[in-house]
């Protein structure tokens, strides 16, 4: 309903599932709102698997299309990609920070921005996406000391970015109208986020 209104969803509101969401309802004009969202998660999901067997691709183009063929048919990303949520979203961003991190065009530098931003918008379509954030930092370690870099090079390339796609999470204040609602709904207030975690 977020993405169809342009409004915010419940805590901590979705801003990249709505906008994207939204925007692809505009593009797709035909047929029912609700089955074009399932739309846009099944592109997600074959967008994820095509990333995933581009990460592979180092590893032999058998290896590649084994791994992007096994992500595509798994339960879960199959599930999440005939529903209208965020999930399989999420599963291209992973795949697309492994792209990068794993390598491709583009100096270091610049692979560790697009990570960056890869990692922030990640984190804005669902703050569980912070959980891999150890796995990223390892691989891009590995590829500093490939490089002969410093691995706090790579950091400083990507910081800014991250927080550039952390940004829009400014949205929801925006939609709501209200600054205090918009932070509660960003920390999941109602759903008692703070007393869980202690």
């Amino acid at each position: 309903r977020a993405a169809i209104t342009l409004g915010v969803a419940h805590p901590p509101g979705y801003p990249l599932y709505a906008l994207l969401g939204h925007v692809w309802l505009r593009l797709l004009p035909w047929g029912d709102a609700v089955y074009r969202l399932n739309l846009l998660s099944a592109a997600c999901g074959a967008l994820a698997a095509a990333l995933l067997a581009a990460a592979c691709r180092r590893h032999g183009r058998a290896a590649a299309g084994a791994a992007g063929l096994s992500f595509a048919f798994c339960a879960p990303l199959w599930k999440f990609s005939l529903l209208s949520e965020m999930y399989s979203l999420q599963a291209a961003f992973a795949a697309a920070l492994l792209l990068v991190s794993e390598g491709g065009r583009g100096t270091f530098s610049r692979r560790a921005a697009v990570g960056g931003l890869l990692f922030g918008l990640g984190c804005v379509n669902h703050q569980s996406f912070v959980l891999t954030a150890p796995a990223w930092l390892w691989l891009w370690r590995g590829q500093a000391r490939r490089h002969g870099l410093p691995f706090s090079r790579s950091l400083r390339a990507a910081l800014p970015f991250s927080l550039a796609g952390l940004l829009l999470y400014a949205v929801v204040p925006i939609l709501l109208g209200d600054a205090r609602l918009g932070w509660a709904v960003l920390l999941r207030a109602e759903y008692g986020t703070f007393t869980l975690s202690s």
